[in-house]
């Protein structure tokens, strides 16, 4: 059996310092009333925020994060989160509901690694940006993000990157 841990932790993109964490235990576990992950999450930023209050401060979530109440929280509290977004999400688009995959506007074209659009995710302005990724074989993939702050696409990518360097200093 695996442990899940949530750690949150502040980076400049180079050195990575641990403010916080919590075990995120199953219902099965714990009986008595436990919090959500978003609960958790929403706890985390606030301290983050407190310790750092003249900094901008940029959330960086994985897709298990990008969750109604979690995003429509931070639109509200004005937080910056940056999250994988699935490509099954079923977004308004120029006033048209349609699957973020589905989008033509959003593929990256030509030599562009990536590129940015305005939504609405349940009643949530978002910004999504498809990057386009190539592994080691030159095999292309394409991955969705969706963010609360609007910027250019590559400074989107660029704030989703760093969460690898923080990955790496807990493994």
């Amino acid at each position: 059996m695996g442990l899940r841990l949530l750690v949150a932790s502040v980076t400049n993109g180079r050195y990575t310092i641990p403010i916080m964490g919590q075990f995120l235990f199953s219902k099965e576990v714990l009986q008595d009333s436990i919090q959500s992950k978003d609960q958790i999450v929403k706890g985390m930023i606030k301290k983050a925020v407190a310790l750092f209050p003249n900094a901008t401060i940029t959330v960086v979530v994985d897709g298990a994060f990008a969750t109604q109440e979690l995003l429509r929280w931070c639109v509200e509290e004005c937080i910056r989160i940056e999250c994988r977004m699935h490509s099954n999400r079923k977004v308004v688009y120029k006033e048209i509901p349609m699957l973020i995959r589905d989008i033509k506007g959003l593929q990256p074209k030509g030599r562009a690694m990536a590129r940015t659009i305005s939504v609405t995710w349940h009643s949530i302005p978002l910004h999504v940006t498809a990057q386009r990724r190539i592994d080691k074989n030159g095999k292309e993939s394409i991955i969705f993000q969706a963010a609360t702050y609007a910027a250019k696409p590559a400074i989107h990518v660029h704030h989703y990157k760093i969460r690898w360097n923080i990955l790496k200093s807990y493994i």
